[in-house]
């Protein structure tokens, strides 16, 4: 039965502080850090040690039921995760610094104390499902080597009196990410006793991690590195106390050279002279003022490896902090193993236990390790990963790729075009905010179309963006229909149609797949025809090119020239997220479910929710598959699906890219007002954007500034009256608490608070000078929805001064 149910969240004195789904960087990052963990620094009595001491305070639990029979019991901001059989439990990683000179064998991971507590009533608590893919035609499912599995419930766990898992705390493998070092620190604060249906729940840990110091210093190369230092104090709980430990001690050395490179292309010496748009590629990335910098065969050859794709790693690895590198664009056969004068390889890895092969161009991104952790000659491995850490997944740098296949440069040149064309358009991108949603059945009862709906409701609503649904509704063979309606029915070859007519900015689909298409249906009787194919591509808007999630088995295909990510760059899309080979979904995940998971539908929400955001596609991959390390656990298929999608298309793209030299530039641009002089204030100043859409079909507006607790974001403008003020103004706010106001003087006049769309307002304005003032404020916590206010076409007109009547002036005169 359930407990009382009750708020999940941290709780530091009393209040609750909620993760939202669209937390904005930086805004609740000390608040999380000061409810979650105090860290002192204390050296104990071992000669060289020192250690960092964490205390933990967790809030209230919710229990729900599932609907299924059994009991569902989360902790806010945490996710569920569970071996497949093992009970479905919550647990959430924090990434804790170390200084970069911490000897990580050293290590040690001590529970000073803990306060838990048995929750009243009994609980049935669900096991994890295996991870399913579709293997020549059949659902495959994979139960991680379990093999004690009765009713889908491990035995082995749920068949013994103990509470499950033992440890409250654990130490995950250590981690690095360009300069800076790091544990990985595992909090599982429910715990479960399948026999006697007991829950204990840990509200307070007290944890100390011990460590002791290599005898060599950090080198100053890396600690001048500060490409992640702006994401920083996301990414580590401690990075305020930890902080210190990076910079850069005074007179350290400063190497001969000093350039630095935003982008590194790699590409091959006969594709550099056959390609007749890569000069003006490149130079037009630097007039919008990124650092390039090209590397051939000429670079990257007289490196250590024996394979291509070793030697262009291992010149990544010696030079990507000296160069302070952050995006790699590889230009050429992605092929794995391939010699040949166009050969830019994937890797040949293998993260699943039994599967022959995954080709990946990860291996160019986590550049911490070798990859080998235990010295087989093989990449990759599952034993590499669990066991060694080697790879730990994290970026140093973020890859794209653009595949040339044949020495075919027409293609190759097609695609740098558009890309130039796509980033340097001055026509509206209003298009872009457009959205199309085909999401099929994986398998009997496995719905897609909750993926879609949980984009939606989470980022692509309150982004601005619309959306069009195609789910199966019933009339397909096996009759899989949707719980949720869609704008058109999804059977075969329909989302061609749709997207033939209709241009998309954010194309997200779900379906099983092959090389070249994307089916609708599963199993082999309840196929309903082509969700996409590489032939398809062709009747596609390429002026218009989206970027397309394939959350589809091996759409990316490297070894076949005609792979539907290929084609799809090729005409149709600006960049495409597809899988080299088989990727895993699970059927226990749902709405609600997606963010933080890393089956393939949980990367594809956490991709395409930061493209939707405006990342560059580089980062919207590499960080979207990074907050999904945790959820990994014991399964292999997770592993595989870090290394199965990769990017094809430029890594510094993003949705959003124009060319703004003419457009949008100050306030008056913004409110479209040439008149007034407006005056910028606050904690931020108010800027112009154009990813909310304006009021009557404009294309810009006002946007306040990114502000937090206690700070407030205005303009504002001296008008002599009488007079008449028009504007328009949106919010989105907590509401009730934040408000954006509207004040003459000081008066406030109007206020809005909450999602409150385009209003128009008009003010008398009285005789005198009056200082007009907007302003977006809030209080002194929480933030929800997108937290900003905007505002847009301002008009100001005196009232003319009142004409003589024509009768009393005859009259005047008469006299």
């Amino acid at each position: 039965m359930n407990s009382d149910s009750k708020k999940g969240g941290w709780e530091l004195a009393g209040i609750v502080i909620k993760e939202d789904i669209i937390k904005k960087k930086m805004r609740i990052r000390s608040l999380l850090l000061a409810a979650i963990f105090g860290i002192v620094l204390a050296f104990p009595g071992v000669a060289g040690a020192e250690t960092l001491k964490y205390t933990l305070n967790t809030g209230p639990y919710a229990s729900t039921s599932d609907g299924g029979g059994f009991d569902r019991v989360t902790v806010e901001g945490f996710n569920l995760r569970g071996a497949p059989g093992n009970p479905l439990l919550s647990v959430k990683e924090y990434n804790i610094l170390l200084p970069p000179d911490a000897d990580f064998s050293t290590v040690r991971l001590t529970v000073a104390h803990l306060a838990s507590e048995v929750l009243p009533g009994s609980f049935e608590i669900r096991p994890a499902a295996p991870d399913s893919a579709m293997v020549e035609g059949r659902i495959v499912n994979d139960w991680a080597g379990a093999s004690n599995i009765v009713n889908g419930k491990n035995m082995s766990i749920y068949g013994i009196s103990a509470f499950f898992p033992a440890e409250v705390i654990q130490l995950a493998p250590n981690a690095e990410m360009r300069k800076y070092r790091f544990l990985r620190v595992e909090v599982h604060p429910i715990q479960y006793n399948p026999v006697t249906k007991q829950i204990r729940y840990t509200t307070r840990a007290v944890v100390d991690i011990e460590f002791a110091r290599k005898p060599e210093k950090a080198s100053d190369v890396n600690l001048r590195d500060t490409v992640l230092d702006k994401e920083a104090p996301e990414l580590f709980y401690n990075y305020e106390d930890g902080k210190s430990w990076y910079e850069l001690p005074a007179g350290g050395d400063q190497p001969a050279d000093m350039s630095s490179y935003d982008l590194l292309i790699v590409t091959t010496n006969a594709i550099r002279s056959g390609s007749s748009e890569l000069d003006d590629f490149i130079a037009s990335k630097r007039e919008r003022g990124l650092t390039v910098k090209v590397i051939t065969e000429d670079q990257y050859n007289s490196m250590s490896g024996s394979q291509r794709a070793d030697k262009i790693r291992n010149w990544l690895k010696s030079y990507y902090l000296t160069y302070g590198i952050q995006y790699v664009l590889l230009i050429g056969d992605p092929t794995p193993g391939g010699t040949g004068s166009a050969a830019v390889p994937m890797k040949t890895c293998l993260p699943k236990i039994g599967e022959s092969s995954t080709p990946t161009d990860m291996y160019y991104s986590d550049l911490s390790g070798d990859w080998d952790g235990d010295n087989d000659g093989t990449y990759g491995e599952w034993s590499d990963y669990y066991t060694y850490s080697d790879p730990d997944l994290y970026p140093e740098v973020k890859v794209g790729r653009i595949p040339v296949y044949s020495y075919n440069y027409t293609h190759l040149d097609s695609i740098l075009q558009k890309i130039m064309d796509y980033q340097n358009t001055t026509a509206s991108i209003a298009w872009r905010k457009a959205t199309l949603l085909p999401m099929s059945f994986s398998e009997s009862g496995y719905d897609g179309a909750p993926l879609a709906e949980q984009l939606w409701d989470d980022t692509l609503n309150s982004y601005g963006y619309t959306r069009y649904r195609m789910y199966q509704q019933g009339s397909g063979p096996c009759h899989p229909n949707s719980s949720y309606a869609s704008d058109w029915e999804l059977r075969g070859d329909r989302v061609r149609d749709r997207w033939k007519y209709n241009d998309y900015g954010i194309v997200c689909w779900w379906g099983h797949g092959s090389a070249t298409s994307a089916l609708v249906g599963y199993g082999f009787s309840c196929w309903d025809g082509i969700l996409f194919n590489s032939t398809q591509c062709a009747d596609l808007n390429n002026n218009h090119p989206a970027v397309v999630f394939q959350n589809s088995c091996t759409n990316g295909y490297p070894e076949n020239s005609a792979n539907l990510g290929y084609y799809l760059l090729l005409n149709g899309a600006i960049g495409t997220y597809s899988a080299s080979r088989v990727s895993w979904f699970n059927n226990g995940v749902g709405y609600g479910e997606f963010d933080g998971n890393s089956t393939n539908s949980g990367i594809a929400y956490e991709v395409t929710r930061r493209v939707a955001m405006d990342y560059y596609l580089g980062n919207a991959l590499y960080y979207g598959k990074s907050t999904v390390i945790g959820n990994i656990g014991d399964r292999d298929t997770r592993l595989m699906n870090q290394f199965d999608f990769n990017l094809y298309g430029d890594p510094t793209v993003t949705i959003q890219d124009q060319d703004t030299s003419n457009i949008c530039q100050t306030l008056n641009d913004a409110l479209e007002n040439y008149n007034l002089s407006f005056v910028n204030g606050g904690d931020e100043l108010w800027f112009c954007q154009k990813t909310c859409s304006a009021p009557l079909g404009g294309g810009d507006a006002a946007q306040s500034g990114d502000i937090t607790n206690y700070q407030s974001s205005f303009f504002y403008t001296q008008v002599t009256g009488p007079g008449v003020i028009t504007f328009y103004w949106k919010v989105s706010s907590e509401q009730n608490f934040d408000y954006l106001r509207f004040s003459d003087n000081g008066i406030q006049k109007y206020s809005i608070s909450g999602n409150v769309d385009w209003q128009k307002k008009t003010y008398n304005v009285p005789g005198g000078v009056h200082t007009l003032k907007w302003s977006y404020e809030k209080d002194w916590c929480w933030f929800n929805n997108m937290d900003c206010g905007w505002v847009d076409l301002i008009t100001y007109s005196t009232s003319p001064r009142r004409a003589m009547p024509w009768a009393y002036l005859l009259l005047l005169l008469d006299n």
